[in-house]
């Protein structure tokens, strides 16, 4: 019994190490973000200019002029067309989703451009983690996953 129980507990402290390692190693944070196969950030990510987040055949992209723009294909990127952008050319440095829920596209330093105003606070204290998701029918939008999708904010 006692044997069996220090097996037990080994097993459970080479876990623990191993799950401190990996959380160590990514930089201390356990809480996912990007995730470029759905097209998707949260938590303060960052588009920097010449940045593209993608979904299938739709991309958005925060430009070198400072217009973040979203482009949809269906040529397979042959030929792309733009069909919605925050119209900050000559404003826009990056984009973010910040972790209060709001997508901003800043200027230099903290200028503000643009913002989808979706901050947390201003939807209700039980609003859950907000995410940025391109969406396969040429979308950008503002939403939770808790439990499914809802969408916030949207870019048509």
């Amino acid at each position: 019994m006692r044997s069996r129980l220090s097996h037990r507990l080994a097993a459970v402290a080479a876990t623990a190490a191993v799950a401190a390692t990996t959380v160590m190693a990514t930089g201390g944070t356990a809480s996912a973000a990007r995730d470029d196969a759905r097209g998707v950030i949260w938590n303060n990510e960052t588009l920097t200019k010449g940045s593209v987040l993608k979904n299938d055949y739709v991309q958005l992209v925060m430009q070198d002029d400072g217009n973040l723009v979203t482009y949809s294909t269906d040529d397979n990127w042959a030929h792309r067309k733009p069909t919605w952008h925050t119209d900050t050319a000559g404003c826009g440095d990056r984009a973010m989703m910040q972790s209060d829920g709001n997508f901003v596209v800043y200027g230099q330093g903290t200028r503000v451009c643009w913002k989808s105003d979706t901050e947390r606070k201003r939807l209700g204290p039980d609003t859950p983690e907000l995410k940025l998701g391109v969406f396969t029918d040429g979308t950008v939008k503002v939403f939770s996953e808790a439990p499914y999708i809802v969408p916030v904010w949207s870019s048509r």
